[in-house]
């Protein structure tokens, strides 16, 4: 078995069998979200693809804890109605909430800690395996005014074999399919390098379930919209990793009250090369 890996990078720690993270955040605003919030346990997997076939690498566990400080939240620009862009994030600190949360799955039990230097939040506990089983829960668990507060959040169905869950590479054109029914936001992460400015960029980008295309017991949509590459390609950002997750999400926030949402994820890592890019 490989080493296990602590990772830390725009705000998120994993501990995986996997050496990169992904910094992963968002908050609503309207029908699009405009900011770096999550409260987030999820799978990592690794992407590879052959020449003629995607095949799964190892699985490791991902995790966030993050309601953005306004300096976090202004650095994000809409550029289409599923897509956000930021450049120039020097660190993604938080608001303060409970001075600890708990993250636990039938795999994994995770403490994220209030750390007041760099108003962020540490994340301890995290082993190198999976984060979810086949069928399993985020139970997200904190001290609100006095009294214990969960949130429970059903981890998405298991996502079938690479070819269903990718298509040919196509570039930003590459197909991404998860079984209908079984979550309820596909969420794109590209990481990149370049650009004007310092600090961190990427782009995000959110599709309801809903909103993608239904056949054959499967949600499908391309990997990124015309917005979104555009963005990239006028910023000369060029993708470095690319981070593609089926979640489910709650956004009643009894925790900051800011509609942070609790997230339970099966995220898959790629090389940018990989899809073509």
């Amino acid at each position: 078995m490989k080493a296990l890996h602590l990772t830390k990078l725009g705000g998120l720690v994993a501990a995986a069998l996997l050496s990169t993270a992904c910094p992963y955040g968002d908050a609503v605003d309207g029908p699009v979200r405009i900011g770096g919030d999550a409260i987030m346990l999820s799978n990592n997997t690794a992407v590879a693809y052959d020449g003629s076939a995607w095949t799964f690498g190892a699985t490791g566990v991902t995790a966030n804890v993050i309601a953005a400080a306004p300096s976090v939240a202004d650095k994000f620009e809409r550029v289409s109605d599923t897509t956000l862009i930021y450049e120039g994030v020097a660190l993604f600190s938080s608001v303060e909430g409970p001075a600890e949360l708990t993250l636990s799955s039938s795999l994994q039990t995770a403490t994220a800690s209030w750390n007041a230097g760099p108003r962020t939040y540490t994340i301890n506990g995290l082993v190198g395996a999976p984060a979810f089983g086949a069928s399993d829960s985020l139970a997200v668990t904190a001290t609100v005014d006095g009294s214990p507060v969960t949130v429970t959040v059903p981890a998405p169905a298991e996502v079938g074999l690479p070819e269903q869950v990718f298509g040919p590479p196509a570039g930003w054109d590459t197909t991404v399919s998860f079984p209908d029914g079984g979550f309820d936001t596909l969420y794109v992460f590209v990481a990149t390098t370049g650009g004007s400015g310092t600090g961190e960029a990427g782009l995000m980008r959110f599709v309801p379930a809903e909103d993608m295309t239904a056949g054959e017991g499967r949600r499908s949509a391309t990997l990124m919209d015309a917005g979104g590459a555009d963005a990239l390609a006028a910023r000369g950002l060029v993708p470095s990793v690319v981070y593609v997750a089926a979640y489910n999400e709650d956004e009643s926030d009894p925790f900051f009250g800011l509609g942070s949402p609790v997230q339970a994820g099966r995220m898959f890592q790629l090389d940018p090369l990989a899809l073509g890019l």
